[in-house]
């Protein structure tokens, strides 16, 4: 025996050649099958070709038979029209020729007849009464016996028209030779006949593409020709060719060579399709491999996208039921994809909108607010983001779901941080006095009474300064409760300050207010404040005024419950003390009442003083913007003749309603003092200068102030023009209405208004559209670092925009160096007012040196804005960023250097 594997490679070379002549004689299989298909193809195409040429032939000759007869009826027809004029001219003919009011004569009538158709062959007239019929009628004849007698042998070589005219009792038969029956439209391949009893004519043809070329003759001339091929044959349309068909034919010629080219062309064109269809799988084959694989990553990270955003994701087919759900909207509807397929999408949004039609506006998008559902009964608020599809198998709706609650939630925390105190849960002061003014308004015209409290923590600063502040807050929250509780008859009942809590009643008396504020403090009396280790006793001050609705402002009865609560702490605390007129002068009599002492000095002493300072118009700003103003300012001097800062005594006059006073002594002082300024400005240099004056809101509020302001403007002769009121934004929406017929009426007279330190205060733009104001003051504290502040640049780039698009002018103060009116130009802020632009000067009575120094202020204000437009365009002050700028000196004091402390500068 061999060992093993001797032979192991020669019967594997063996086997490598068995397998592979068994591998060719399959290849040599299929191309001979592949052969005898393209031979069986070759020989299916031939065929059919030739059966296909077969029927074109027909289809061919049928359509010319047709148009020819079609064309053989028309001629008929034109035929016996012709004759119809014909026979009107003979008529007419032979009516000329013979006596009025004759009858026709019909020998007359048929020589007329013989000399309009000269291919007349013979005429006769008949006296036997006609058929009812028409007046003519035609046939075609297949010949005519010569002589034209009856009894003569026609000529069956020719072919005649016959027609028959009936007139009255008579009627005439002609015959005529026709010709115009000889030649038809026709192609050039066509051979047409005209075929009746088993005989035929031959037609000649002409091209349809115009009538220059001439008919081909006919191929035979007479009758006796031999019979041609017919391949098609139709009737003549036409009741005088009874009997009559056009046959045509149509030889083979050229017309089978396209179809067999084409079908051989067909055979190699399969072959070599062939091969490349086969190569053509194979790569199509690798491709969609290659396809399947990118659509399968495609599929995975779109998976992945789905199973990591956060929003809810569902689309709906187009009956609206449910088709996907990602992982979010499984946990945000607490249901499991698998449940929901298939079915309405109204298991989770029960108020979801459903079209009818699903296709319409596909490309529509759409954010809206409704309600889901989690759990199948738990509702909560929903956005939607819904975007409309068209795929390929049919429209969806995608819906992006937003879950709410949350957001919901803090938005009521918001709302609710902005109106109530944290610490108390009641109102807040600013909140307090909007209802308290809405309520007010609500209640105009009203006769019931309307009282407010102000409650005032006796000796609050004592356990907050020995046991902390935590201690004074546990003491107000509970207080609160107390208050809230035997209050709870008040309309309003909110925290004002630190140990401040205020209460409106609306509709209730004196009397009523006065027990119920006695029996809490009868209640706090009672209560003992425990901290810790300690127990410390409690009482409240008090202080209540009645008023009605529409006399008085939120602002004003907040000041006299104020007072009278002061008066109830001067009277030893632990009381309650009701507002009377006379409560005022005593509170001025105390030493820690001494500011409202020394601004009533000031006004009956003369020590007030006005200043104004130059707001320029900016280079660069709007056309027939650039007028001059001065702010008005206001200082005081105390009785050691030192100035007392505005933010000092300007609160305390609003606060105890001294503001009414100082604003009428401004407007009298400057009137009585500039009046010959203003009317020689106003004369000189119309539209060009303007005193701007600052108004308090206890002053807008009081229904006094507006008539003593007409009064002034007539007692002393001021052009209105020349006014310019400002009024803090603060101001203005505390009490909307009476500021908007306030600034009505005044501008009325001609005035125009500011709306001063805009962005300090509520800062609603919508409130502007309600002011009818000319000028918007953007507050300083925005516009004083704008060059290194970003904010508060792009702060004064939005109040400005907004005031343009409102048709408003601006204002910025605190304007301090040349950095700043640089980004400001750039701005297109309109005016700026600053101390890079220049001091405030004293208003001193009219003359002529004091005008021209403020002249040459206004001058020197608008050459620094020119010198720096002057400088190169380095961008410096584009926007936010670094500037210096020598700040002028001032002898002023500090305090008057910042005038937007208080709305008096």
């Amino acid at each position: 025996m061999s060992p093993p594997g001797v032979g192991s490679a020669p019967a594997a070379d063996t086997v490598d050649t068995v397998a592979g002549a068994a591998e060719r004689r399959r290849m040599r299989g299929w191309l001979l099958a592949g052969g005898v298909l393209i031979l069986a193809i070759a020989m299916f195409g031939v065929g059919h070709a030739l059966q296909l040429a077969r029927l074109e032939r027909e289809l061919a000759a049928e359509r010319v038979a047709h148009a020819a007869a079609a064309e053989l009826a028309l001629a008929l027809q034109r035929e016996e029209v012709r004759l119809h004029r014909l026979l009107g001219e003979a008529r007419a003919a032979a009516a000329e020729r013979s006596p009025p009011n004759a009858p026709t004569d019909m020998e007359a009538l048929a020589a007329q007849l013989r000399e309009l158709l000269p291919e007349l062959l013979d005429l006769h007239i008949a006296d036997e009464q006609p058929l009812a019929g028409t007046a003519i009628t035609t046939r075609l004849l297949p010949g005519h016996a010569e002589g034209g007698g009856r009894g003569a042998e026609p000529d069956r070589a020719t072919l005649v028209l016959a027609h028959r005219l009936r007139l009255g009792g008579q009627h005439l038969t002609l015959h005529r030779r026709c010709t115009e029956l000889r030649a038809v439209t026709a192609p050039r391949w066509a051979e047409l006949w005209l075929v009746h009893d088993g005989r035929h004519w031959p037609l000649a043809t002409r091209p349809a593409s115009g009538s220059a070329a001439a008919a081909q003759p006919p191929a035979a001339s007479t009758a006796a020709a031999e019979q041609p091929e017919t391949i098609a044959s139709v009737r003549i349309p036409h009741a005088g060719a009874e009997g009559w068909q056009v046959a045509a034919h149509r030889p083979f010629g050229f017309v089978v060579v396209p179809s067999v080219a084409a079908s051989l062309l067909l055979v190699g064109l399969t072959a070599a399709g062939g091969l490349r269809l086969w190569r053509w799988t194979r790569h199509r084959e690798d491709g969609l491999l290659r396809e399947q694989k990118r659509l399968t990553a495609n599929q995975r990270k779109l998976a992945a996208v789905l199973d990591s955003t956060t929003d809810g994701i569902v689309m709906l087919d187009a009956r609206h039921r449910m088709e996907l759900l990602n992982p979010a909207a499984e946990v945000m509807f607490g249901r499991l994809e698998t449940d929901v397929l298939g079915a309405p999408v109204t298991e989770l949004l029960p108020a979801l909108a459903l079209p009818a039609d699903p296709s319409a506006d596909h490309a529509l998008a759409g954010v809206y607010d409704t309600q889901g559902l989690r759990d199948g009964f738990e509702r909560f608020p929903a956005r939607i983001n819904e975007r409309r599809l068209q795929l390929d198998d049919g429209p969806r709706r995608l819906l992006l779901v937003q879950d709410l609650t949350e957001q919901e939630r803090q938005a009521k925390q918001l709302e609710y941080l902005e109106q109530r105190d944290v610490i108390t849960g009641l109102l807040n002061r600013s909140e307090l006095e909007r209802r308290m003014a809405r309520l007010l308004a609500e209640a105009a015209g009203s006769e019931a009474a309307h009282v407010l409290c102000y409650i005032d923590i006796d000796q609050f600063k004592v356990i907050n300064d020995t046991v902390g502040h935590a201690a004074g807050d546990a003491l107000i929250s509970q207080l609160a409760k107390i208050i809230e509780v035997k209050l709870s008859a008040a309309a309003l009942v909110g925290r004002l300050g630190g140990d401040e809590f205020g209460a409106l009643f609306a509709e209730h008396t004196e009397a009523e207010v006065l027990a119920i504020c006695e029996d809490l403090m009868q209640t706090v009396r009672n209560f003992q404040f425990k901290w810790r280790e300690h127990a410390y006793d409690v009482a409240v001050s008090i202080g209540v005024t009645a008023f009605l609705p529409e006399h008085e402002s939120p602002e004003a009865e907040l000041a006299k419950a104020d007072v009278a609560c002061h008066m109830a702490k001067r009277e030893g605390r632990d009381r309650v003390h009701v507002y009377r007129d006379s409560d005022v002068s005593l509170i001025r009599h105390h030493g820690e009442m001494h500011l409202v002492s020394t601004i009533t000095q000031a006004l009956s002493g003369g020590r007030f003083r006005l200043y104004a300072q130059p707001i320029m118009p900016l280079a660069g700003a709007e056309p027939g913007g650039g007028r001059t103003h001065y702010e008005i300012l206001v200082r005081m001097l105390d009785a050691h003749g030192e100035l007392v800062a505005p933010d000092t005594f300007i609160p305390a006059a609003e606060r105890y309603i001294l503001m009414p006073a100082v604003d009428r002594w401004i407007i009298h002082q400057l009137f009585s003092t500039q009046r010959e300024r203003m009317r020689q400005w106003h004369r000189e240099h119309p539209g060009q200068f303007l005193f701007a004056v600052n108004l308090s809101g206890t002053s807008v509020s009081d229904d006094s102030f507006l008539p003593y302001l007409e009064r002034q403007f007539e007692v002393h002769d001021i052009p209105p023009a020349a006014i310019c009121f400002e009024i803090t934004e603060t101001a203005a929406m505390r009490n909307l209405a009476r500021a908007q017929s306030f600034i009505a009426s005044l501008g009325a007279l001609g005035c125009s208004f500011a709306l001063d330190d805009f962005g300090s205060g509520l800062s609603s733009y919508g409130y502007l559209r309600e002011l009818r104001v000319s000028y918007l003051k953007i507050d300083g504290s925005f516009v004083r670092d704008m060059h290194t502040d970003p904010v508060n640049y792009a702060l004064v780039a939005s109040i400005n925009q907004v005031a343009h698009v409102l048709g408003l002018k601006t204002i910025a103060e605190w304007a301090e160096n040349e950095s700043i009116i640089n980004q400001l130009r750039a701005l297109n802020v309109d005016f700026v007012q600053g101390f890079a632009i220049g001091t405030p000067l004293p208003v001193v009575p009219c003359d002529a040196a004091v005008t021209a120094d403020m002249l040459a202020s206004a001058q020197s204000g608008a050459q620094s804005g020119a010198d720096v437009d002057a400088q190169d365009g380095s961008g410096h002050g584009t926007g936010p960023g670094t500037g210096a700028g020598a700040e002028p000196a001032d002898d002023l004091s500090a305090a008057s250097r910042d005038p937007s402390h208080d709305p008096h500068g």
